[in-house]
């Protein structure tokens, strides 16, 4: 059978594995039995890469024992459409193994080492609708007169055949086929995905996501997945024509990594790079001008015995020069030429000084001495200086005389002192080389240990004998058992082994069943964060499972389509909508349900483009339909420096193609030329 692209089959099995794995065999064939120290292919592996194979062998063992139905039942449970419960649920000893293996809420596993996951809400409204969709069933079975399920004759006689792979996933609930992709891969091997699970895929080098990135999620929804993974080619943006110029190749549409060749006709000349390619972000560099030579001056006139001081690429009309004389040699008209309609004007000349002129002494210094000489000074004479103990030179140690005058004398400063070791810190360390002492301008970096979170800067470093200031080391929360049922609550997702949360990890919890939050309480209470090793726990009291909501929770920048009732019958619902231009995350209904609203959605603000701050770091707008007074958050605007601006140093290319943030937007900074 022919495998999906970025897939082969595993040899044992023959199911599908990622084609990135150099195995032969899959995870599930392999088993906690394979030993990953031994394995040359494992060893080589980073560490991120070891982590996620052992996350999902876990979620692959616990699929394994999960699974309520073997082969034989599913298939006859398949076969004759009943949805009955099994024999083994039947027996009363087998009937309480299977309440043990299967909790009441969705099992996941957890990785000590990252954040709990929690699925992300489908958005409606903004998405359409997806051909992969699983729908539930929607009838019963009909039965006969003894009260079993009737087996339609033609089933019955068909033979039993072993269940596919994705037919085991299967549930009551609504799930999602995995659509094909084309030039990438996902991160799992599974063709079916349960309600709100997510799918990640990852393109290939040269393609890219509906929304420019290298990965994406898509998350299976009622309607299907909020988005259909699918991975493009990179491109590039057409050319506009070039006055007085061309450029080859032309084409309809140009691909990442073409690279485009400008020529100028007769009497015009590039200003500019005459080669740009096409990268992921968009052509670099930008494309080039033809211009009149006649608005261009070709290389400075250098009159004999004197320096050009003034060293351009190219020299455009107003472009000015500045020379000077060599040594013994006068200046005889003005220091600067300046190009005029396509020449210089007159350069300067030097002539040779007939008497020597001297200069007085050389001045003098603080914390420093020139070393001098009993004689008189002339020009091409230099002297030389040196510090008091404890001072350095700054600049050079050297200076000349030049036509009656000395070039400009060093300066001594205090030499810098060095640092002792660096602080220790709470639940960390500093790694590195370690040495007696450190001298100004060193530095270290400091880590944490395990499952502790890093606040502050990673790096210190040494500033006259002082360290600057060393980051903190966040202790991670331990759920307390406890507590939580004191509180009559449970954790939303059950998750194995002793559960560590980092500092800024959020806890789902819900209420147990027959409890429900008090009427002062608001249901994102449910939703704890770990701060600093601490969980504020929410409590749950009991109460009527015929109880009413009240009016629907209010969310920010949103509200309900329909006015608000002061009461809803339970199973009844409302849609909230957003303001303008704000963009809507979460589902856009909400249901009541024994007395409680199921979580509202978010509106997210858009972001507004601020032209004071573009003039003031020198921005304009790379693409015209940009200007726009707002954007969605999730939206990219590219922006370009002004003529004579060029990025700011502690600026990148990437740092021009900007996305709207939750309302926030982070311009780059451009800086004119020459400065």
């Amino acid at each position: 059978m022919p495998q999906a692209h970025g897939f082969k089959a595993c040899t044992p099995c023959r199911k599908p594995m990622p084609v990135s794995d150099p195995h032969d065999s899959c995870l599930r064939c392999f088993g906690e039995e394979h030993q990953t120290e031994q394995c040359k292919i494992c060893k080589a592996f980073q560490p991120r890469t070891k982590k996620e194979r052992a996350f999902r062998l876990k979620q692959l063992l616990m699929e394994a024992t999960l699974q309520p139905l073997g082969p034989k039942h599913l298939t006859s449970a398949l076969a004759s459409s009943v949805h009955s419960a099994p024999e083994s649920l039947r027996d009363p000893a087998a009937a309480k193994h299977q309440m043990l293996s299967v909790p009441e809420h969705q099992t996941r596993p957890r990785h000590c080492l990252s954040s709990p996951v929690r699925p992300t809400a489908q958005p409606e409204g903004r998405y359409g609708h997806s051909p992969y969709r699983r729908p539930a069933p929607s009838k019963a079975p009909s039965t006969d007169k003894s009260g079993k399920a009737a087996v339609p004759a033609a089933v019955a006689l068909a033979p039993q055949v072993p269940p596919s792979p994705s037919l085991s996933d299967l549930s009551a609930d609504e799930s999602c086929l995995v659509p094909d992709l084309h030039h990438g891969h996902y991160s799992t091997t599974q063709r079916i995905l349960k309600l709100n699970e997510t799918l990640m895929y990852e393109c290939d080098e040269g393609y890219h996501t509906r929304g420019g990135n290298t990965t994406e999620e898509a998350v299976c929804g009622t309607y299907g997945w909020s988005l259909t993974p699918n991975c493009t080619k990179v491109m590039c943006s057409l050319l506009s024509e070039i006055e007085h110029g061309n450029f080859y190749p032309r084409k309809k549409s140009y691909e990442e990594g073409d690279v485009v060749q400008f020529l100028c006709q007769k009497n015009y000349s590039l200003n500019g790079s005459d080669l740009i390619q096409c990268y992921d972000f968009g052509w670099y560099p930008e494309p080039p001008i033809c211009e009149d030579r006649r608005n261009k001056c070709p290389p400075p006139p250098q009159p004999p015995n004197a320096n050009i001081l003034t060293d351009l690429r190219t020299y455009h009309n107003g472009a000015k020069v500045h020379l000077a004389c060599q040594l013994n040699f006068t200046m005889k008209g003005s220091e600067e030429i300046q190009c005029e309609n396509g020449k210089w004007t007159s350069p300067p000349s030097c002539i040779e000084a007939k008497e020597k002129i001297p200069c007085d002494q050389p001045p003098p210094i603080e914390k420093g001495t020139a070393i001098t000489e009993d004689k008189m000074y002339y020009t091409g004479d230099t002297v030389r200086y040196s510090c008091d103990h404890g001072y350095s030179i700054n600049g050079s140690n050297e200076i000349t005389c030049k036509m009656g005058k000395w070039t400009a004398p060093p300066k001594c400063i205090e030499k810098l002192e060095t640092c002792s070791s660096p602080p220790a810190i709470k639940n960390g360390a500093s790694f590195g080389p370690i040495l007696t002492n450190y001298t100004t301008g060193s530095s270290v970096k400091y880590r944490c240990y395990r499952y502790h979170t890093l606040e502050g800067p990673e790096t210190v470093h040494c500033i006259q004998g002082k360290w600057t200031a060393q980051p903190t080391c966040l202790e991670p929360c331990t759920l307390n058992v406890d507590e939580v049922s004191n509180n009559n609550i449970e954790m939303k997702w059950r998750l194995e082994g002793e559960l560590f949360f980092l500092h800024g990890d959020t806890i789902d919890f819900v209420c147990k069943q027959g409890y429900y939050l008090s009427s002062s309480s608001r249901q994102s209470q449910l939703t704890v964060q770990c701060t600093r090793g601490k969980l504020i726990y929410p409590t749950c009291i009991m109460k009527d499972p015929k109880e009413k909501c009240g009016s629907p929770p209010i969310i920010k920048n949103g509200d309900v389509t329909d006015p608000r009732l002061t009461e809803y019958e339970s199973d009844s619902s409302v849609e909230y909508t957003c303001f303008d231009h704000h963009f809507l995350q979460g589902s856009n209904r909400v249901y009541c349900s024994k007395g409680q609203w199921t979580t509202p959605p978010d509106c997210i603000e858009p972001c507004t483009l601020s032209k004071d701050v573009m003039d003031k770091n020198n921005l304009i707008l790379r693409w015209s339909f940009d200007d726009k007074s707002y954007f969605f958050h999730g939206d990219y605007i590219e922006f370009l420096c002004k003529e004579n601006h060029y990025g700011a140093p502690s600026t990148s290319e990437f740092d021009f193609r900007v996305e709207c943030s939750r309302g926030q937007l982070t311009y780059p900074r451009c800086v004119e030329r020459g400065r």
